[in-house]
């Protein structure tokens, strides 16, 4: 439900969907750079709608974003991943899984 409300402000859906991007949000024009830490917003591959990585002690390494597989919206939450790259892993496994999925159905 909040990747769904979150997906419909404009900033946030913007801001999170983007792979990097340069803010001047000083008077003297000083460029700040941000570089998204979910590395799918830069992969052709994807189509990333809204997107949050973190880290909590409680919850470990999450991703949760809303996505597009095959015309299709998703919403993905992984919680507790064992490094830095096992939510891009695991999202990449279910965009594969749905693919498959898709493609077998279709036959």
């Amino acid at each position: 439900k909040m990747v769904r409300a979150a997906s419909q402000y404009p900033l946030i859906r913007n801001t999170t969907s983007r792979g990097e991007m340069i803010l001047r949000p000083f008077g003297n024009g000083q460029e700040l750079h941000y570089r998204n830490t979910n590395p799918l917003t830069r992969s052709p591959d994807w189509t990333v709608e809204v997107s949050k990585t973190g880290f909590i002690n409680e919850a470990g390494r999450c991703l949760v974003m809303q996505t597009r597989v095959d015309n299709r919206r998703i919403y993905m939450v992984f919680l507790d991943g064992n490094g830095k790259s096992s939510t891009i892993a695991d999202s990449k496994r279910v965009r594969d899984w749905i693919l498959a999925r898709n493609q077998t159905a279709a036959r």
